[in-house]
């Protein structure tokens, strides 16, 4: 009682309390437990500190990993082109014969019919234009009349006469001479006159040989009007960049491949050997 009147009841608070029942250990109430590593027990190093590393001594160091294999690169190819000839071209309308003012040309590229040794000769007038006869039949002339517009054309007899000129023996003969424009070279009109064994007007004949080893060679033949042409052979293909008249050599390039690069390279002649 003594204790009871001692108390501030307007302080005091109620409390209530039940019995609680307790279930079984949880089963996962060992995995709240866990070891705790220190950070001085960590193992920084890259190695497994259980399994010993295999170690290596390449060219006197110790090392963890084998040298890479080097990559093989492909071997170049050669270009497989050569320059076999770069020539002039015989003129093929040789002046051999005239009636009147009209000179008669021999074709040298035509021959009368098939297996004939003897050659077309066309008629070509003064002042006249002509192109190739792409539809000739045997016994048709190889040139015909045309515009000078026309595309195809090829020969224009500028002026003709026939003259009498002196001999070394002292004596005179008949000849003729014509004044000739090619549409299809670039130049002035050239003489040809029928003492002329041969005419070489500025059209040059270019061989170029295919030669990689391993494959099936193959020669080209092109002319000085071929700048900007393509050709392909086994699968290469080539392109004539440029044509040097003066130095008759070729710039030419070749397209790259899966394992080839391309290339770009200028081709001349071999010289020519003093003691043959």
């Amino acid at each position: 009682e003594a204790a009871a009147a001692s108390l501030d009841w307007d302080s005091a608070t109620l409390s209530v309390y039940q019995p609680k029942i307790y279930g079984g250990m949880e089963s996962n109430q060992t995995a709240r437990v866990r070891w705790q590593k220190k950070s001085e027990d960590m193992n920084e190093s890259i190695y497994d500190t259980f399994t010993p590393p295999v170690i290596y001594l390449i060219d006197g160091r110790l090392t963890t990993k084998l040298p890479e294999e080097p990559v093989a690169e492909a071997e170049k190819e050669p270009f497989g082109l050569l320059l076999t000839d770069f020539s002039q071209r015989p003129y093929p309308h040789m002046l051999k014969r005239w009636i009147g003012e009209t000179p008669y040309f021999e074709d040298l590229n035509t021959p009368m019919a098939p297996n004939s040794d003897r050659n077309v000769f066309n008629r070509l007038e003064v002042g006249k234009t002509y192109r190739p006869n792409t539809e000739r039949k045997p016994g048709q002339p190889s040139l015909i009349e045309c515009e000078k517009t026309h595309p195809d054309a090829k020969i224009t007899i500028e002026y003709f006469i026939a003259q009498q000129l002196p001999t070394k023996s002292g004596g005179r003969m008949l000849v003729g001479r014509a004044m000739v424009k090619d549409h299809k070279m670039d130049g002035k009109p050239f003489e040809i006159n029928s003492l002329m064994k041969e005419v070489f007007a500025g059209d040059y004949k270019i061989k170029l040989l295919f030669n990689l080893a391993g494959l099936e060679p193959k020669e080209f033949e092109f002319s000085q009007d071929d700048v900007s042409t393509t050709f392909e052979h086994e699968s290469r293909k080539y392109k004539i960049e440029n044509i040097d008249l003066e130095n008759k050599s070729l710039l030419i390039s070749k397209e790259a491949t899966i394992m080839q690069p391309s290339e770009k390279i200028i081709l001349s002649l071999p010289p020519v050997d003093p003691l043959r």
